[in-house]
């Protein structure tokens, strides 16, 4: 049985995201709360006794050329390689998608591509998509995790490349500090983040999107670190939590005192801190540019293995169509508006 969740079913739906091996903060309830303004779609699977088995938050995106959408569940859906419930969640995702007039549904799980939990959505309809086209609706298409199940500072530390260790030493032993700010000090963040931004060439939300955040999410799940020099803030990050889970979403730097490593020290504290809470996994999100998610960004991938880990390549988009005909024009008016404009 598949329904939409109501709000006494919430902590019910929040636990089960929490502890399954699939389950991301992109499909808790709070993130669709976050991102839908209090408007949330989230779909689930009951068995017969009333205890959830699957899991996926359902996001409308306007396609750019016709009057038209696509559904999409960021890293959904979360369940079991079980056909029956990924059978069920994507019959109540399709007649979501056409009551919005959607003309595809689309996914990218939080899978590999040879995982039999892709094998079992293309059953259900889905096919391997474009992870080029329409790119900027859909999550990077390589991650970066390090696991820390059963390791304790010495541990991690030893797990780092060596030049990685030194510079761990040095931010260690140097005058610089970290703690969790509140959200009162998201200011002092988005400076931060607005100079990197500046420096490197990405897009920086206004500081609005994050004050919004960090509502929906709550302090348990949306954490604010800072690395301070005699109190001045040189680098910041936030950190989210699901579960057994945290991950690095945004960062920024000044560039200020670089002689104190506060990148090192930042990715210390929050792998730490993670350990300390009893987390075994620390994503360090994707390894691409914000333009094509396709390609790793050198300086980026290289920065990110001095932690150890595993770079963990994922399926990508996926696609079920529901009207073709529309997914055709679309195809083909891009094509045309791109030979327009070279």
């Amino acid at each position: 049985m598949y329904r939409f969740i109501t709000e006494a079913e919430v902590p019910l739906y929040e636990a089960f995201i929490a502890s399954h091996p699939r389950g991301h903060f992109l499909q808790t309830y709070a993130w669709a709360c976050f991102k839908t303004k209090g408007n949330p779609n989230v779909l689930a699977s009951f068995d017969e006794n009333g205890k959830i088995r699957g899991g996926m938050s359902l996001f409308s995106a306007k396609a750019p050329i016709l009057s038209t959408c696509t559904v999409y569940s960021p890293r959904g859906p979360v369940c079991d390689d079980d056909p029956e419930v990924i059978g069920e969640l994507v019959s109540g995702a399709k007649e979501y998608a056409r009551s919005v007039g959607a003309y595809q549904l689309t996914v990218d799980p939080d899978a590999r591509a040879e995982d039999a939990f892709v094998s079992a959505l293309q059953d259900a309809g889905f096919g391997l998509g474009d992870n080029v086209v329409d790119n900027a609706i859909l999550q990077p298409l390589s991650v970066y995790r390090i696991n820390l199940a059963g390791k304790g500072e010495e541990e991690l530390l030893a797990s780092y490349h060596s030049k990685t260790r030194y510079s761990v030493r040095a931010a260690l032993a140097s005058n610089a500090t970290w703690r969790i700010a509140g959200k009162e000090e998201l200011p002092k963040f988005q400076t931060l983040l607005e100079q990197t931004g500046a420096k490197d060439g990405f897009h920086v939300r206004p500081i609005q999107y994050l004050y919004e955040m960090c509502d929906a999410l709550g302090p348990e799940r949306f954490l604010l670190f800072l690395v301070e020099v005699e109190g001045v803030a040189v680098a910041g990050s936030i950190l989210l939590r699901v579960g057994e889970k945290t991950w690095h979403l945004l960062g920024g730097c000044s560039g200020e005192h670089k002689e104190v490593q506060p990148n090192y020290l930042m990715q210390w504290a929050m792998q730490t801190w993670s350990i300390e809470q009893g987390c075994t996994l620390y994503d360090m999100r994707g390894v691409a540019g914000e333009q094509d998610k396709t390609t790793p960004l050198e300086g980026l991938l290289r920065f990110k293995k001095r932690f150890g880990g595993e770079l963990v390549p994922l399926v990508g988009r996926m696609d079920l169509l529901l009207t073709p005909w529309k997914r055709t024009a679309i195809d083909f008016l891009r094509k045309v508006k791109h030979l327009v404009r070279k």
